[in-house]
């Protein structure tokens, strides 16, 4: 499958396929073209009567750890999907996607170092910060690689360097 952004097309693996499939297509309302007639006559395919659906309130912006296995190491690794305010109760929007790729002091295994991808870019944005983006982002995390024996600021990050959501955005 693959993405629009403005006129630039990236290819998706499978499973960034099936998740922005996913938040593109909603849930799907299947309905009857033939309604049932008691008089006796032949059903004919009628449009389904016109019903105003009541409004809903904006979902609230989540943020996923998703799960998979890495092509590249065979470990199961997750990453973060962001997805906005609005994305559940908006079945007619389309979502804009960010593939986000972090730069190298946020390496990690995917697992209990993830949340060092909250600390910049546009997580520390969105879900930090809790400001309004509207669009879904895709946040992966590279391996180590052995960079961690190599590059003293990924050696001595510490747990504490990881920012907490406000309560306020």
């Amino acid at each position: 499958m693959f993405a629009m952004t403005s006129s630039r097309a990236f290819a998706l693996g499978p499973l960034g396929a099936m998740f922005l499939g996913a938040m593109l297509l909603g849930p799907l309302a299947l309905t009857s073209a033939c309604h049932h007639n008691p008089s006796g006559a032949a059903n004919a395919p009628t449009a389904p009567p016109a019903v105003a659906a009541p409004p809903q309130a904006a979902s609230s912006p989540q943020l996923l750890r998703v799960s998979r296995t890495s092509q590249a190491t065979h470990a199961e690794r997750d990453h973060y999907l962001y997805l906005p305010t609005g994305h559940a109760t908006s079945t007619e929007q389309r979502w804009p996607v960010l593939l986000f790729l972090h730069g190298n002091g946020e390496r990690g295994d995917a697992k209990a170092d993830l949340d060092y991808l909250l600390k910049n870019g546009p997580l520390y944005e969105a879900w930090i910060q809790k400001r309004e983006l509207p669009f879904i982002i895709i946040v992966p995390q590279l391996p180590m690689y052995g960079q961690d024996e190599r590059a003293a600021y990924l050696k001595n990050r510490r747990r504490e360097e990881i920012p907490v959501r406000l309560e306020q955005g």
